[in-house]
């Protein structure tokens, strides 16, 4: 018999080198794939999608949205993403992910000096997550009304081996790690 029995093939994962790769995320929410380097406001496409500059002041628009969920895989690969702005106070589910589905996975990523800001299922890695969020930490400035969390907003997946370092304000369901949490 030809052919190989029991084997499973290891998914082909697409290199993210700076924010344009990142933005790209979006054009394929079931991709896996590998931070290869850190990312921070020197990175090419900083100023264009991830400053305070971007998108009329806006900033960063996370990857994966209610509608259209982020179901790949993640792996920083321990490298570091820095200085990701957003100022959303009027939107939902924010941060450097916008909705990661039950199928996602986000692991391995440092988020640091991120400043967000949102109104319900805000966090620094992940607004609202379904999926598994794992060896991965935050730090910055969160700040919304509802499920609003240093790493993750809204939870009704995993989180393990993670921490955060943000200082995170809102008016309901707050937390340093995870806003409020369903699982």
């Amino acid at each position: 018999i030809a052919g190989t029995i029991g084997c499973e093939s290891t998914p082909d994962y697409l290199e993210i080198w700076d924010w344009y790769d990142l933005r790209a995320i979006s054009d394929n929410l079931g991709g896996h794939y590998h931070l290869m380097n850190d990312l921070n406001s020197t990175a090419a496409g900083y100023g264009e999608l991830a400053s305070s500059a971007a998108n009329q002041g806006r900033g960063w628009q996370p990857i994966g949205t209610s509608h259209e969920t982020f179901t790949g895989t993640f792996d920083g690969q321990g490298h570091e993403i820095r200085d990701m702005f957003t100022n959303r106070p009027d939107e939902y589910q924010l941060g450097l992910f916008g909705v990661v589905d039950a199928d996602g996975v986000i692991q391995n990523v440092r988020v640091l000096n991120a400043n967000v800001a949102g109104d319900w299922a805000v966090g620094g890695l992940v607004g609202e997550n379904r999926g598994d969020v794992r060896d991965s930490y935050s730090g910055g400035t969160v700040t919304g009304a509802d499920c609003v969390g240093g790493l993750v907003g809204g939870n009704a997946g995993g989180v393990s081996n993670s921490c955060s370092a943000a200082n995170v304000t809102g008016h309901w369901d707050v937390g340093g790690l995870v806003g409020c949490s369903d699982s």
